[in-house]
């Protein structure tokens, strides 16, 4: 496993811009991370409050320590699982075919350890993120 170690200095954003990255996820940004250093040290934030605010919200959170994730603090991931599930049953041949899981929870412990190598898995990973390089089309939830 690669841990990714987190910059020395910080962010160039101000501290609400950086925690929008968990508070956008919804419809149009399935998915979200913040390390847990950058939660705290430079956002001021308690890193039990993100779970608080996510389920306020009607979202799913986790929180993994730096021995079960690729970020040397530890992470904290937020996810709609309505969108995520979504774009991962419209992409389940691929992740099939790939060994990666078409459950939210699942995936998103499998992306919190291994970004993966296949090309079509990273840009379904950054749509999933919101990544600007992979737009990402909302989709219809309606059944």
């Amino acid at each position: 496993m690669v841990t990714y170690i987190a910059a020395m200095r910080p962010p160039k954003e101000p501290p609400s811009d950086v925690m929008a990255d968990l508070e956008r996820v919804g419809t149009a940004k399935p998915l979200g991370y913040l390390p847990k250093k950058t939660i705290t040290k430079f956002c001021g934030q308690r890193i039990r409050d993100v779970p608080r605010r996510a389920t306020l919200h009607g979202l799913q959170s986790v929180s993994y320590t730096p021995d079960q994730c690729d970020i040397s603090s530890g992470a904290v991931y937020v996810w709609h699982e309505p969108t995520l599930a979504k774009l991962l049953t419209d992409n389940a041949a691929m992740l099939d075919e790939l060994g990666w899981p078409t459950e939210p929870m699942a995936f998103v412990e499998k992306v919190a350890t291994d970004q993966g190598e296949d090309p079509r898995l990273y840009e379904l990973i950054g749509r999933a993120f919101d990544d600007f390089r992979f737009p990402f089309v909302r989709p219809d939830l309606t059944v």
